[in-house]
């Protein structure tokens, strides 16, 4: 909500992000994309003025946020084709551990985003 609050919240992605450099990526695309996302976090975070990291996380979190809908079909199919052949989707895996549809696990994940991007919109606007 605030811009300090801005800054502190891409110190905090920035340093996730080589984290997950470090523990999860594994391919040089990814280790490349990751390491300059988060080498952009970081010195937006703490070189770049308060308002300056304010409209560059507002700028990902719309990103993250409409990244859910640019597949959007993705929420409502119960299985995905991979590398290994079908396999459950995520709201596939979803529905078999928690024994409800995977079209409500999908509903519910693109309500939680849109509700998500509400509120952020609203605190970042509405102020």
């Amino acid at each position: 909500r605030t811009a300090r609050g801005a800054s502190n919240c891409l110190l905090v992605f920035g340093l996730a992000l080589v984290a997950a450099l470090a523990l999860v990526v594994r391919n040089v695309f990814g280790f490349v994309f990751v390491a300059v996302v988060a080498a952009l976090c970081l010195v937006v975070a703490l070189k770049a003025s308060r308002e300056i990291a304010q409209l560059v996380l507002v700028f990902l979190a719309v990103q993250l946020a409409l990244a859910v809908f640019s597949r959007g079909d993705y929420l409502f199919t119960q299985t995905a084709q991979t590398a290994q052949g079908p396999m459950p989707s995520d709201v596939g895996q979803m529905a078999q551990a928690l024994w409800l549809p995977f079209w409500f696990w999908g509903l519910l994940c693109g309500g939680i985003s849109i509700a998500v991007l509400g509120y952020g919109l609203k605190a970042f606007w509405g102020r």
